[in-house]
C-alpha cells in the first residue's frame, strides 16, 4: 500500500494561536543549529560547547520525553534535533583529514567533491539515519522508499527549469564565464561537480525535507513544517554570504523558493528523489560557476 506523507497521522501539537508561536521557536532552533556553523562564527572552546554540547542537550531531552507520558509526544521532534547536531558534530571530527590525506585542495572541483562527500555528507546522513532509527521513522517515511518516485524525479526536473532561467539571465555574467570556459576544462570539472552536487543534494533533502520536514510535521501540521523547514534552509545558505548584501540579495529568492518547491515536491508525491535530484542540478549550476571565480 503507498503511504502518502503529505497527511499527518494524527493531530498536530500545536494548533491555533499557539502554533504560531511554536512555529517561531522551532524556526529559532533550526537557525541556531545551523547559522553558527555555515556562517563561521565559531572557534576555540565555543565552537567544541557547540559541537559536542548540543547532541548531548537533545540526547538528554529525548530520553526525558521517552520516559515522560505527558512529554512522549515531542520526542521525534527532539530526535530531528538530535539528528542534525550529531551529524555536524561527526562532521567536525572528520574535518578536513580526507582531502589532507590525499593532498587536495577545496578550490578544486575534485578536492571541493572529496571534502564534501566524506568531512560532510557521510557522517551527516550518519547523524540523520540515526536520529530516524531512534524515532523509528523507516525509509518510507523519510521519503527514501515507495511513493510516486517518477512524479517525484519529472516534478523535479520542472521546479529546476525557474532556476536555469535565472542561470542563463544572469546580469552578473557569471553564465556567460562558465560557456568561455574551454571545453576541456569543463569536462574534467564536470565528474567531480556531479559527484559533490548528487551528495550534497541528498543529504541536505534528507535533512530538511527527510527527517526535519517529518519530525516538524508532526509537531506544527504540514503547512507550517513546510514555512519552518523552507526559510530555515534558506538562512543556512544566505548566512554563507553575510558580508556581501548584493549577493545575498541576488541568492536568498532562489534558496527560498528551492525551499518551498522542495517540500511541494515531497509533499505530492511522498518520495525525496525528485527533490534531490533538482537540488542537485541547482548545486551543478552554482559550483560550476564558484569554480569560475576561484
Amino acid at each position: 500500500m503507498q503511504i502518502d506523507r503529505s497527511a499527518p497521522p494524527f493531530a498536530p501539537l500545536a494548533a491555533g494561536p499557539r502554533r504560531t508561536w511554536v512555529s517561531l521557536g522551532l524556526l529559532a532552533l533550526a537557525l541556531g543549529l545551523s547559522v553558527p556553523v555555515y556562517g563561521h562564527w565559531l572557534s576555540g572552546s565555543a565552537q567544541d560547547l557547540f559541537r559536542f554540547g548540543l547532541p548531548l542537550l537533545w540526547a538528554g531531552l529525548a530520553l526525558a520525553a521517552a520516559r515522560s507520558e505527558r512529554l512522549a509526544p515531542y520526542r521525534a521532534l527532539l530526535l530531528g534535533l538530535l539528528g542534525v547536531s550529531l551529524g555536524l558534530a561527526l562532521a567536525y571530527l572528520v574535518d578536513d583529514r580526507p582531502v589532507r590525506l590525499l593532498g587536495l585542495e577545496v578550490t578544486t572541483p575534485k578536492g571541493a567533491a572529496v571534502a564534501k562527500i566524506f568531512s560532510e555528507v557521510i557522517p551527516m546522513s550518519a547523524g540523520l539515519f540515526f536520529a530516524a532509527f531512534l524515532a523509528r521513522l523507516d525509509l518510507t517515511a523519510l521519503g527514501l522508499r515507495g511513493g510516486r518516485v517518477w512524479l517525484s524525479l519529472g516534478l523535479g526536473l520542472l521546479a529546476s527549469l525557474p532556476l536555469l532561467a535565472y542561470y542563463a539571465f544572469d546580469p552578473s555574467g557569471s553564465a556567460q564565464a562558465v560557456l568561455d570556459l574551454p571545453a576541456s576544462t569543463l569536462r574534467a570539472w564536470l565528474p567531480w561537480i556531479a559527484a559533490f552536487s548528487l551528495a550534497n543534494g541528498f543529504m541536505e533533502e534528507l535533512w530538511f525535507r527527510g527527517l526535519w520536514l517529518t519530525t516538524f510535521q508532526r509537531a506544527l501540521g504540514r503547512a507550517a513544517a513546510i514555512h519552518v523547514t523552507s526559510v530555515a534552509f534558506c538562512a543556512m545558505h544566505v548566512i554563507v554570504y553575510w558580508r556581501e548584501p548584493l549577493a545575498v540579495l541576488m541568492l536568498a529568492p532562489a534558496w527560498l523558493y528551492m525551499g518551498y518547491a522542495y517540500a511541494l515536491i515531497v509533499r505530492k508525491t511522498g518520495s525525496l528523489w525528485g527533490a534531490a535530484l533538482a537540488h542537485a542540478i541547482a548545486d551543478v549550476l552554482y559550483m560550476t560557476i564558484y569554480f569560475t571565480q576561484v
